[in-house]
Parts: C-alpha cells; structure tokens; sequence
C-alpha cells in the first residue's frame, strides 16, 4: 500500500501484483480527522496510521478510525498533537505528542498508555513535547524541545 497526501486530504493507493490499483482519497468530512498529516506509519498488520494536528487515524483497508484525547478518559490518546508515530520490534505503536509525552498503543485493550515528564520521578521522560523516536535494542530513544535528564531520555521495555 502507498499513501500520497495533498492539501486537505490524504489519498491511498493499494496496489496488487494482479489487481488494478484501488484509489480512496480521505477528507476531513470522509473519515480523516484533520487536513494537515504531519507524520504516516504502515504497521506490520497492513494498518495505515495517520498523525494529524487533530488525533491519530488508522485506516484498517475499509474504514478510518480517529483516535482523541477525551479529558474524561484516562487511557484516550493524551493530546492531539501528534509528531511521530513508530512501531517497534514487538509490533508496539509508538505515539509522539506536541505535549503530551509519549503514548503505546495497546492493541488488545484499545487504548493508550502514557509516558509524561514528571520532575519527582526520576525515572520519567524529561520532557512532555516529543519530537523524534528511535528504536535501538529493546530501547526507545526518545528526543523533545528540552533535555532536562539526559539520562531518562530513553525508556527500556518488555
């Protein structure tokens, strides 16, 4: 699957060795939560993943789903803000917020567990804007506007 994106839309093209190419173009009106796509990921599931100024989006092949933060809900994305998604070894989504920290999605459960700055655990990631993720060894990397604690700037998992 290849994904093109223009102003205010995003556009897929599914392409099969012995089947003409599917063209669906996504509006904000047609399942896409807003119109600036600011990062994509395709998992290895065949999910498209959307990160949008607005939320996260992912397009299962048939429908787009719209991931929020919901102030009344403590596993919903924790801002809307997306800069980067990442899918690790293990097939874990990786969140990226402007200032929310950083969120995995758990795919079991549907729904989001947060990693934020908290300046009385030193154990927590310095920043809650983050910027770049990496993945190296069973470690995730992980860059912001300040680095406060380089040290905890990565979090090891599983």
């Amino acid at each position: 699957m290849l994904a093109a994106f223009g102003v205010g839309h995003a556009v897929l093209y599914c392409v099969g060795s012995a089947q003409a190419a599917q063209v669906h173009t996504y509006r904000i009106g047609g399942g896409l939560s807003q119109s600036n796509v600011i990062t994509v990921l395709q998992d290895r599931r065949g999910f498209m993943w959307f990160g949008t100024w607005d939320g996260l989006n992912r397009y299962d092949g048939y429908k787009m789903s719209v991931y929020r933060n919901d102030p009344n809900d403590s596993s919903s994305l924790s801002d809307n803000h997306i800069l980067q998604l990442l899918e690790d070894s293990a097939g874990n989504i990786w969140v990226a917020t402007a200032d929310g920290g950083l969120n995995r999605f758990d795919r079991e459960r549907d729904r989001f567990v947060h990693y934020r700055s908290n300046n009385r655990d030193p154990g927590s990631i310095s920043d809650n804007s983050i910027t770049s993720l990496c993945q190296w060894r069973r470690r995730l990397p992980v860059g912001g506007n300040a680095v406060r604690r380089p040290q905890q700037n990565e979090l090891t998992y599983g």
